[in-house]
């Protein structure tokens, strides 16, 4: 009988400490809403923001080649200088194909690499973005463009696009 006391005991203890170890959770994030839209939308946009998180060779490299075609476009320091945000990241991914080792011998199989990702978004809110143009881009050889290169050129398409400028 004592036991069986000594355990009732010992489960409404457990309780009571768990409560407030329950309590401290976090309430949840309300989630980020996401809108589309045409890319026409950077009709007269005169200032972005270029967010490559902490990759900063990466940004450079889009910047440089924003400036080759739009010198006049500037670029934000921080992102609570406009609302127009060029987003891009790189995701490690498998890649199935041809594979081609030295000496040249072609076959199929696996291999590794990077894959770029960009989004051109303009920010609504604090919980409400929309995308105006998004680009996927695989480096397969050191003679190809990077994808953040390639990225920056489908911005800048589509900003001269939606601005009604011919390219020179």
């Amino acid at each position: 009988m004592n036991y069986a006391r000594l355990a009732i005991y010992g489960i409404f203890i457990l309780l009571v400490l768990a409560l407030p170890v329950a309590a401290q959770q976090p309430p949840p994030t309300p989630q980020t809403i996401v809108e589309y839209g045409p890319p026409d939308e950077l009709r007269g946009v005169t200032k972005v923001f270029v967010d490559t998180g902490t990759d900063a060779e990466q940004r450079n490299k889009i910047v440089r080649e924003i400036h080759k075609k739009l010198p006049d476009l500037t670029i934000a320091a921080r992102p609570e200088e406009t609302n127009v945000h060029l987003r891009f990241s790189f995701k490690e991914t498998n890649f199935y194909g041809p594979v081609y080792p030295y000496p040249v011998h072609v076959s199929l199989g696996a291999s590794r690499g990077e894959e770029g990702i960009g989004i051109v978004l303009v920010i609504l809110g604090p919980e409400r973005v929309r995308v105006l143009l998004s680009a996927k881009d695989v480096q397969v050889s050191f003679l190809g463009r990077e994808p953040s290169v390639n990225f920056a050129r489908a911005f800048v398409r589509a900003y001269e696009r939606a601005n009604g400028r011919t390219r020179k």
